[in-house]
């Protein structure tokens, strides 16, 4: 996933406009670019993604425990296999946490009703950095958690980082301290919750953004995109106030994860079958919400189910699909 990294010691004062609440906003519609560079032969549900600096892409999925890499300069290339994690069914979210070193949420899953095995959830790490990857785990969580989306947060200065990890049965995000394998509930609220009953998911993905020092997450029941200040206190993020809704996204589909770009802007993946951003209004206080690529029916070929979106080098966004498919985004010209 685009990882954001945040300095301990430095940090914006001043939210900007966008990321203020709103009382609403009203999807419009444009078309960017795409083309399929992967389709799995037996359309294998495809979770979440990450780009590593050679553009090679880590891919997971909830009807495996094992991490997949694809080159991502080679159409129609070859899923290949990084690690099978020991008792697990299922991989769910990834995030760089340290430069070549990502977290990944492992578990046993019910893919009928996607709750997880209780006490079966473990973050491990993946280091790049070697001849090899060097796979060890970094966390289990409690035994009443599960992990969907996870982001990270590190220090520049150090060789230290926690990772955050959202929990879609009970509503919350957990830390993990990626030094010593401490975890401990961060926030729980009901934004978070799901709204219905198993398989519905509550939050989903989340990510970090620097400048306005605030945890971004969706709501896949709730259809919400909605921000979380915080602050850095004792080495454990601190929330800062309450949860803000910044967005309704219902109208268009579920909302699953996301990308931030460089501009603060957000990059959702909505099922059944759109690509939703969100970008600052020339008037402050509103957020614009356009359907980038796909539409709310999710007849579109090219984006059935999208999952996850990540950002590799320049403008190119890449998606991930519930059937299989990995879609490049031109975004220039957003």
């Amino acid at each position: 996933m685009f990882t954001l990294i945040l300095s301990l010691l430095i940090l914006g004062s001043v939210i900007p406009a966008w990321a203020r609440p709103i009382a609403g906003s009203s999807p419009s519609s444009t078309t960017f670019q795409t083309q399929i560079i992967y389709q799995s032969p037996n359309s294998l549900f495809l979770e979440n993604i990450a780009v590593r600096n050679s553009s090679d892409l880590l891919l997971t999925s909830v009807f495996s425990p094992t991490l997949f890499t694809l080159n991502s300069n080679v159409i129609n290339g070859t899923l290949n296999p990084v690690h099978t994690f020991p008792n697990a069914t299922s991989l769910t979210g990834i995030t760089e946490y340290l430069p070549g070193v990502f977290a990944v949420a492992a578990s046993v899953t019910n893919t009928t009703t996607r709750e997880s095995v209780p006490g079966s959830t473990i973050v491990w790490s993946v280091d790049f950095n070697g001849q090899s990857p060097a796979v060890q785990p970094l966390a289990q969580l409690p035994g009443n958690a599960s992990a969907n989306g996870l982001t990270s947060i590190s220090s520049p200065t150090s060789n230290k980082a926690l990772v955050l990890a959202a929990d879609s049965e009970v509503g919350a995000i957990w830390q993990i301290n990626a030094s010593t394998g401490d975890t401990n509930l961060v926030i729980q609220d009901a934004s978070m919750l799901p709204n219905a009953p198993p398989p519905a998911l509550g939050i989903n993905g989340v990510h970090v953004d620097l400048a306005s020092r605030s945890l971004f997450f969706t709501n896949s029941a709730q259809g919400t995109f909605s921000r979380l200040a915080f602050r850095m206190e004792n080495g454990n993020v601190t929330p800062v106030g309450g949860v803000e809704t910044m967005a309704n996204i219902l109208s268009t589909g579920q909302p699953d994860d996301f990308a931030l770009d460089r501009q603060g802007r957000a990059w959702v993946a909505v099922h059944p079958g759109a690509l939703v951003l969100l970008s600052p209004s020339k008037n402050a206080g509103n957020l614009t919400q356009i359907t980038a690529v796909g539409n709310a029916q999710g007849t579109d070929p090219e984006l059935e189910q999208p999952t996850s979106a990540a950002f590799g080098p320049g403008n190119i966004l890449y998606v991930t699909t519930g059937v299989g498919q990995v879609v490049t985004v031109d975004t220039s010209q957003a």
